[in-house]
């Protein structure tokens, strides 16, 4: 297994791009260290005017009222809690479509990557034996998560990796050939907060210790990085995500065969599939439809909530209604039980993966835990 090391600063987003030199400077723990490699070139930055963006699913209300853009708040990095460090959840963009969020409960099917680490342990002086302590870490490869979104990897020109002051670029090449060893996991109180692993062997400049997004790129020209790990576009400095703008953040996120399908946000919900004008109560279907997305054939779904989830049958989506709860952002209603859900995971005939439980963080045993037999 490839030694993997952690970099060590704040990163709070991913861009996927064409190839670029990229570097990261190193940090070290007991049993990790980061090689240092040279970065490109500056270039001076400069303000950019906002330039159109495309669709973001969840913000259109289709029904006549005007949509809102999530994180129209944006900060330079300097001021009090501007840039990405009042954005919490990682999100992973393509071209500049977001199309999920890096939470564990909202995680697509894939293999766990147990990764093996050791430490030292106190000994008494002259004690015989080992004084290292071995267990498993649980962490994910980029390249799986990547491919169950649906993301071509063999089509990836480079991947940003968005921090609160700069960012690490992996171009698709690099992202190929070190694919098993470019790991991630999730952190923090709630686990909201990314880390990246990388292998030794694999060149790069500069680091983070957390991201707080991903921007995958495919069709997009590649982006430049400055000596100062600043994103620029024909010499001007890129504020927030690459062919988006300022990142996303919250809602209720409603996903369709483990890709992103809709953002329900208070603030976007109109008359499309209002039940009644006095109460603030939808149809889940009239939604969906509103936002071009469909709750047609849904086989089974995931309710997420408070970072637990819970499978429920796909029947439960015919003739839905949900409400917002003035009492909670971020959540909603659903059915006539009220069952509260800060996302949904829909899965259609044919796409229903295995109800399993979510693995446990680590394992302190010398072998990796086994996948669940249920």
């Amino acid at each position: 297994m490839n030694k993997l090391v952690c970099l060590r600063s704040t990163v709070w987003a991913i861009a996927i791009v064409t190839p670029v030199a990229l570097g990261v400077p190193g940090c070290k723990s007991k049993t990790e260290s980061t090689p240092q490699v040279g970065s490109a070139v500056a270039k001076p930055a400069q303000q950019l005017d906002a330039a159109p963006l495309p669709p973001v699913p969840g913000t259109a209300d289709h029904s006549g009222a005007p949509g809102v853009i999530h994180g129209d708040k944006w900060q330079d990095d300097q001021e009090e809690g501007g840039g990405f460090k009042s954005f919490k959840e990682t999100w992973i963009y393509v071209d500049g479509e977001p199309i999920a969020t890096m939470l564990i409960a909202e995680l697509p099917a894939m293999p766990v990557a147990w990764t093996a680490q050791e430490e030292d342990i106190d000994f008494v002086l002259g004690q015989p034996g080992d004084h290292k302590r071995r267990y498993f870490v649980r962490r994910w490869r980029l390249t799986d998560y990547l491919a169950a979104l649906g993301v071509p990897l063999a089509k990836i020109k480079m991947v940003y990796l968005h921090a609160g002051a700069g960012a690490l670029a992996i171009p698709g090449d690099v992202l190929r050939k070190f694919a098993d060893g470019i790991r991630f996991d999730l952190t923090g109180m709630d686990q909201t907060k990314s880390r990246f692993f990388f292998p030794d062997e694999m060149p790069r400049f500069g680091g983070f210790d957390r991201y707080a997004g991903v921007s995958v790129i495919i069709d997009k020209p590649v982006l430049q990085i400055d000596e100062h790990k600043n994103l620029l576009q024909n010499g001007v400095e890129v504020k927030g995500i690459p062919y988006h703008g300022n990142p996303e953040r919250g809602g209720i996120r409603i996903y369709r065969d483990g890709r992103l399908a809709l953002v329900i946000k208070r603030n976007t919900l109109g008359a499309a599939g209002r039940v009644t004008p006095t109460e603030p109560t939808w149809d889940f279907a009239a939604v969906l439809k509103a936002n071009g997305a469909s709750a047609a054939d849904i086989a089974a779904a995931d309710i997420v909530y408070r970072g637990g989830r819970k499978r429920v049958d796909g029947a439960m989506f015919a003739n839905l209604q949900f409400a917002t709860n003035s009492q909670a952002s971020g959540e909603i209603l659903i059915g006539a039980a009220s069952m509260p859900a800060n996302s949904i995971l829909l899965y259609s005939k044919g796409h229903v993966p295995k109800d399993e439980p979510l693995p446990p963080e680590e394992k302190d045993a010398p072998v990796p835990p086994k996948p669940s037999q249920k």
